[in-house]
């Protein structure tokens, strides 16, 4: 089969949408860049990794277009390298008999039980997070599946298991985490807490819906419900599992008190690109990365309440409590009488190779880009999406318009507004034909916004279209294969759109000495990255440089630090538009503007059930600027998110952020400094000229250590580098995850002599 990628259309990253119809203009005429390098005119959408670097020409009849240089052909061969993978390292540790090791595994399952005594305990006593307040809705968005948290409870066991020998023997975290892994829990008592590897058929021409057998060799890569990987050893308090303290061995200071003292809200727009930018990373994001979170039922219903009227409960009431402390001079949360903002640690993965060791995090989706945010990340999941028809997703068909199915209980009366959405790794959704049907828990993170409720809309309708074209080419296809192959169509697009259109201008290459500020920037910046890494796409032919030794699961680095960038990028309020026409949806003018404040969009879909309700929210992603990368956040997400329409406070994302980071073990900044070639500061004014001065001021005024600065905050203080987006370290991170993403993915879209391969022709 032939895929056409063209232009995108509405997935407009840079100034306004521009897609007229392609009848009216002459695509591919001669012309010269800035640099007077040939070049072809096309439209700018079709050449965002070039934006910096070309000049403007006519695709006729007055059409604007810019001239995009005419690049080599796409390499092959295996001509970018992996950035770091502190994955193995040689260290000795003493020699532990069968019997230690089975005593460690009986250690693991009895803590295991005293875990769900507590749990059972919490219930009976009603101590759960109460719905409609903002944990409730935190831990609603964390939606935990029941397989996740049957392997999470086998998990648990081998990291009780590590902890007993780690104490028992006096181990360091060396040895902990490189020298235990010599050890499998395969020949001990506790095998049967080991999950099977999944079969495979090596010809199939589609992707499982769980991610397995993409790797023939190691069929659990990038599967879900599996563990995330690390660039970096990490840096758990005691060598195993509990979360990361100061060098000092102190407490690190509040995430809070971080977040405030060094994440303010400033209004510094970014007039260069639109809010796409930030709408299509967090649905890249999604696609990717979901870290799910501990439950007191098995169901995964009952969120864990660690605060009681606004205070921490000491003792906490579940080991798995990680609150963050509010002080009461916080000059926001202070006058609330609120001094404790809940959290819940992430569910712990079995490690890769069953052997013993650290706490690992699972990744509850697929770690490929593949659309799973669409299609679901296992088999029960994409059947109740699935229409079982012509190849069709479910939708809630609405005047004429088609809408994601609602998740739960509907009436034949279709109160609008109520229903909120299903997608991805929704337990059940109700069928298209009538707003009536069971129960569902659905992908909470669908509702989490309305702009992402747009995102999904927008690719279910894509895949309906797919398919229907399909069945008008091929009349005698089935059900199963038009939806199978109208699905690879849509995760290709997506995997074009990111690695062609957005990736450009999130990364750049450097010549620099980065440690000493001397920055070279070329004026191709953004692909001549991405090329550097072999990662840049092309209009067409194939890639050869798949490579089966490339681990492609998610580091814990880029899902809880790196990948957040996109945090800084939202704005506080959005401006959306009543009554445009087709020209104005398209365009960005016309109708009348309204001002919509973010807190007043989460969890919201009813505002895009009315007339034109997608229409208006792609007109703002596509003409509204984003704010820039840097040290700021709007308040609506650090004192507002998830906040109930009764209630006067909400969450900080940005506390969240540190504290997921320091739940994970995550290593401060000055270790990816160094592992990004920065050099490690012995000071904090080292940090200079990366980090601009005044905020290492700050820094020294909240951190005891230029070692306990948290790796988001570090990050997201670095000036970019200039031509992109990202500061260096969250570049190298970024760079790094994005290259397994597409290196180490059988099934990328572009990739040649495989049997799912598509047929040569445009991309």
């Amino acid at each position: 089969m032939e895929l056409m990628l063209g232009g995108a259309g509405l997935i407009a990253f840079r100034g306004r949408a521009q897609s007229p119809p392609q009848a009216l203009v002459d695509l591919d005429a001669p012309c010269k860049t800035k640099d007077g390098m040939p070049g072809f005119c096309t439209f700018h959408v079709a050449c965002s990794a070039f934006y910096l670097a070309s000049s403007e020409c006519s695709l006729g009849n007055g059409v604007p277009g810019i001239c995009c240089p005419l690049e080599p052909s796409v390499s092959s061969g295996r001509d970018g390298l992996v950035i770091h993978d502190e994955t193995k390292r040689d260290v000795s540790v003493r020699e532990f008999t069968q019997r230690q090791l089975d005593e460690a595994m009986l250690f693991g399952v009895q803590m295991v039980s005293h875990l769900d005594r507590i749990s059972s305990q919490l219930l009976n006593r009603g101590m759960v997070v109460q719905p409609g307040t903002p944990a409730g809705f935190h831990q609603r968005f964390f939606q935990t599946e029941k397989k996740a948290i049957r392997l999470a409870k086998d998990a648990l066991v081998g990291v009780e298991a590590a902890r007993n020998l780690s104490r028992r023997f006096d181990l360091s975290p060396d040895q902990t985490t490189f020298g235990l892994s010599k050890y499998s829990m395969l020949r001990t008592s506790g095998s049967g807490t080991c999950p099977d590897p999944p079969t495979c058929d090596p010809g199939s021409r589609f992707r499982s819906p769980d991610g397995s057998c993409n790797n023939l060799r190691v069929p659990q890569a990038g599967q879900s419900r599996t563990a995330m990987q690390r660039l970096l050893r990490p840096a758990y308090a005691d060598g195993v599992s509990s979360p990361r303290v100061a060098v000092s061995g102190r407490e690190l200071p509040s995430a809070r008190t971080v977040s405030k003292t060094l994440v303010p809200d400033r209004d510094r727009p970014n007039l260069q690109l639109t809010l796409m930018t930030m709408q299509w990373g967090q649905f890249v994001d999604h696609d990717i990365t979901f870290a799910p979170i501990f439950k007191l039922d098995d169901q995964g219903s009952e969120g864990i309440s660690c605060c009681q009227n606004g205070n921490v409960i000491n003792p906490p009431p579940h080991p798995e409590c990680f609150p963050i402390q509010i002080s009461p001079q916080d000059p926001f949360y202070g006058p609330l009488q609120q001094r404790c903002m809940n959290f819940v640690r992430s569910l712990p993965a079995p490690r890769p190779d069953c052997s013993f060791g650290p706490r690992e995090q699972m990744n509850q989706i697929t770690s490929w880009l593949d659309g799973n945010s669409v299609y679901g990340s296992d088999d029960d999941a994409a059947k109740k999406l699935r229409a079982f028809q012509d190849g069709l997703m479910k939708t809630s068909e609405i005047d004429g318009r088609s809408l994601l199915p609602p998740e739960s209980v509907g009436s034949t009366k279709r109160q609008m507004g109520t229903p909120k959405f299903a997608a991805g790794r929704a337990v059940s959704v109700l069928d298209s034909s009538s707003l009536t049907g069971p129960a569902s828990i659905g992908d909470t993170r669908v509702n989490e916004v309305a702009s992402l409720s747009v995102m999904h809309t927008i690719f279910v309708r894509q895949h309906n279209r797919i398919a229907r074209e399909l069945q008008q080419l091929n009349q005698f296809w089935d059900d199963e294969t038009l939806y199978q192959e109208a699905r690879r169509i849509v995760g290709a697009q997506l995997q074009h759109i990111t690695y062609n259109e957005w990736l450009p201008i999130v990364l750049v290459i450097l010549n620099c000495d980065c440690f000493s500020g001397s920055l070279s920037i070329s004026s191709h910046a953004g692909s001549r990255f991405m090329n550097y890494f072999g990662i840049r796409t092309g209009q067409s032919g194939y890639r050869f440089n798949y490579d089966p030794s490339i681990n492609p699961s998610v580091t814990n680095e880029f899902a809880v630090a790196a990948f957040r960038f996109g945090h800084t990028l939202i704005q506080g309020l959005l401006k959306v538009r009543h009554g445009l026409t087709d020209f104005d949806r398209l365009f960005g003018g016309g109708g009348q503007s309204e001002t919509q404040r973010l807190r007043d969009l989460f969890e919201n879909p009813s505002l895009l059930y009315a007339r034109s309700g997608v229409d208006r929210f792609v007109n703002a992603l596509v003409t509204q600027s984003i704010q820039s990368f840097d040290q700021f956040v709007t308040s609506e997400v650090t004192e507002h998110l998830f906040q109930n329409r009764s209630q006067s406070f909400g969450m900080d994302l940005v506390s969240l952020n540190l504290q997921r980071g320091r739940d994970h073990g995550v290593r401060g900044y000055n270790d990816y400094r160094q592992m990004c070639s920065l050099g490690r500061a012995g000071s904090f004014d080292r940090f200079y000229p990366q980090i601009p001065r005044n905020t290492i001021q700050e820094m020294k005024k909240v951190y005891e250590s230029v070692d306990d600065v948290d790796l988001f905050v570090g990050g997201i203080s670095e000036t970019p580098v200039p031509g992109a987006l990202l500061g260096p370290t969250f570049h190298c991170i970024v760079g790094d995850m994005f290259l397994r993403l597409q290196k180490g993915d059988r099934f990328f879209y572009d990739i040649g002599d495989q049997p799912h391969s598509f047929t040569p022709g445009d991309y």
